[in-house]
């Protein structure tokens, strides 16, 4: 290989002969690739090509890499599997399908180039806030600013690139500077952001990057793309989505409960009122054992006002104060237990309640035996209680961070969630009622259908009886866009947030195998800003627009799940029924409107009868909008409805 091949190949955001155009190493983030140039006879311009790398703990990762059409069709869905370090895939794209859209959703674990001919126009979407690629030393991209309009870039410091220099092409000296502070860890949420100037005119202002490594860059009011080239920026065209739900009368299992995480202490009132208005089903306690040991009924007050709320599901982590989640001392915890556990006894009336032996072990403690060997002394000392009070137990495990993937840490390949409770269960077997996980870092709106491929998982694990039912019950007692403080405003305080809930709801509940599923947390804390409400400066609650996600989930998902299919990727939906109501629940998570050809197959009692059909949807502004409407049916309910992008929506049909 020659010098000049040398150069081209290691070189990277610029234009290379021989090589084509490169981007690397994307982390996060999303390419728009237009093929509305290339020709009949030159297909062979329209090939990418994506390579990865590993970053860190690859091998305790599966990735999916998505790429869809104009119309968001999903093309292929690549599948990296954890033992896949590196590799390559290449796709040769049809002109009229464009523009395509590949992403990388992240949290990812690996580095990913995208190669392409230089005749083909592509620009980058990075994700905000989070870091979206990690860049060489002076690397620069280009972006457009409207006519007329006030831009403002961002930008936050993740350990590599410094700052950024800004400037008109044409008028280098007119350039903007912005540096990256250092924020606080407790922080994290913080960033930076620089107006760029008003024109007459729309504008191509070059970014500079300055510094080397992990680098987080987004606009704000305008379209956030960039470019390698001047030429190359455009605005994506998204054409509307088109595809058929099928709606059919086998029920699948009953619908989850849904709640949220509640603090070890009494709710002021207002919080309580929205509790009360989200309509919460269940909710994840965290008790701690060194304050029980001095006080048994330390957190009787709060779970009484609770369960008198109708929360009456809930799972029990044991902890120590501050959540210190390694436990040792099964001795001393079981004497707590047999004088904790018969308190519970006044909830037993109505309700499931599950008790979790430690926080996510597969991260916390120093290896599987030493987990093993603690729980196997608290199950067997549980053993002791009276068994009117051993009825009322529920064991869960392992409360994992992570199920199908790893928790950020070493030896995270042999730290899967799913692989230590596969070793748990031979070792608990009857003992344990439960399994029970938490998942995180899935921040991508497309990526969500993995919470439908973890209840799958784990339902194959446990098994079923001959009548069908599952051996053990399965619960995600936490979950959330992302893990501790790692949260981006962006995310948690926009209606992103609600999009995401509702499409992991609808995803983790597709086949009726999911007994309860709970968002973390219930309230924002402190650095913690991810709760489903937030305090304002009055010292006043409100709901964020997840807390509005929530009741919405809690009205359009009833009794059991009906077995639904979709030709939609950009789509969920989920259906369920009471003996009154078919409700469907659903979310349009793309930039694009769908129009949808929904089929609802019909009981025989309700094929004589004009039923009431009520359409509601629910965007950004939190406004709900209701239509509706009778229709004389048959023996099935057809209905066209255009769905605008990003926004929830259901449907209730009665009798």
């Amino acid at each position: 290989m020659n010098y000049f091949k040398i150069t081209c190949f290691f070189a990277a955001w610029f234009t290379c002969a021989v090589n084509g155009m490169q981007w690397q190493w994307i982390r996060d983030g999303v390419w728009y690739i237009d093929t509305s140039s290339i020709t009949a006879s030159k297909t062979e311009q329209s090939l990418v090509k994506l390579s990865w790398q590993p970053a860190w703990q690859s091998s305790a990762h599966e990735e999916h890499i998505f790429l869809q059409d104009a119309e968001g069709n999903l093309i292929d869905e690549l599948v990296i599997n954890p033992d896949q370090f590196s590799g390559t895939k290449e796709w040769l794209l049809k002109p009229e399908k464009g523009p395509y859209r590949l992403e990388v959703p992240g949290y990812s674990y690996r580095r990913y180039r995208l190669e392409h001919a230089a005749m083909l126009k592509v620009v980058y979407q990075p994700v905000k806030h989070h870091f979206t690629a990690e860049v060489p030393a002076n690397a620069s991209l280009y972006f457009s600013v409207p006519a007329g309009q006030t831009v403002n870039l961002g930008g936050k410091y993740h350990g590599g690139v410094k700052a950024f220099k800004v400037s008109p092409l044409n008028h280098s000296n007119r350039g903007i500077q912005l540096s990256l502070s250092t924020f606080d860890i407790n922080k994290y949420w913080q960033n930076n952001i620089v107006p760029i100037e008003k024109s007459t005119k729309k504008q191509v202002w070059r970014l500079v990057f300055q510094g080397e490594g992990k680098v987080a860059f987004w606009l704000d009011t305008t379209e956030n793309v960039f470019a390698l080239r001047p030429e190359d920026l455009f605005v994506p065209k998204l054409l509307a989505g088109k595809g058929e739900i099928k709606v059919g009368l086998k029920k699948l299992g009953p619908v989850p409960w849904v709640g949220t995480s509640l603090p070890f202490l009494d709710p002021p009132s207002q919080a309580l009122s929205l509790l009360k208005t989200m309509q919460v089903k269940s909710a994840t306690y965290y008790t701690y054992v060194d304050v029980l040991k001095e006080k048994i009924v330390a957190d009787r007050s709060f779970r009484d006002t609770y369960y008198q709320q109708g929360i009456i599901h809930d799972l029990t982590l044991l902890a120590e104060t501050g959540r210190r989640a390694v436990l040792v001392d099964s001795k001393h915890i079981t004497t707590v237990l047999r004088s904790y556990l018969p308190n519970w006894q006044q909830y037993s009336k109505s309700g499931q309640h599950y008790l979790v032996l430690a926080d996510e072990p597969n991260l916390n403690y120093p290896s599987f035996m030493a987990f093993v060997n603690y729980a196997k002394q608290v199950v067997s000392g549980l053993k002791e209680l009276p068994e009117n009070v051993r009825e009322q137990v529920k064991v869960a495990i392992p409360a994992s961070a992570g199920w199908l993937n790893g928790p950020n840490r070493s030896q995270a390949s042999s730290r899967r969630g799913i692989t230590w409770a596969k070793q748990l269960l031979p070792l608990l077997g009857d003992d344990v009622h439960a399994l029970t996980w938490h998942q995180w870092l899935i921040r991508d709106l497309r990526a969500t259908r993995s919470y439908q491929q973890a209840v799958a998982a784990a339902a194959s694990l446990v098994g079923r009886s001959a009548e069908g039912a599952l051996r053990k019950t399965l619960l995600i007692d936490q979950t959330n866009i992302s893990s501790g403080l790692h949260l981006s405003p962006y995310e948690q305080d926009t209606f992103f947030a609600a999009l995401w809930w509702v499409s992991v709801v609808v995803n983790a509940a597709q086949h009726g195998d999911l007994t309860m599923i709970n968002w973390f947390k219930a309230a924002d804390e402190g650095a913690y800003r991810k709760g489903l409400m937030r305090l304002d400066a009055a010292g006043n609650w409100h709901l964020k627009p997840v807390g509005h996600a929530m009741k919405f989930i809690q009205v359009h998902l009833q009794g059991k799940v009906l077995a639904t299919e979709s030709s939609l990727f950009e789509v969920d939906v989920l259906a369920s029924t009471t003996s009154k109501v078919i409700h469907v629940l659903g979310v349009n998570k793309g930039d694009r409107q769908q129009k949808l050809d929904i089929m609802v197959a019909l009981p025989k009692q309700w094929q004589k009868h004009s039923l009431s059909v009520e359409k509601t949807l629910l965007a950004s502004d939190l406004q709900p909008q209701i239509s509706k409407q009778t229709h004389k049916v048959g023996k099935e309910l057809h209905l066209n409805w255009t769905i605008p992008n990003k926004s929830i929506f259901a449907i209730e049909i009665s009798q």
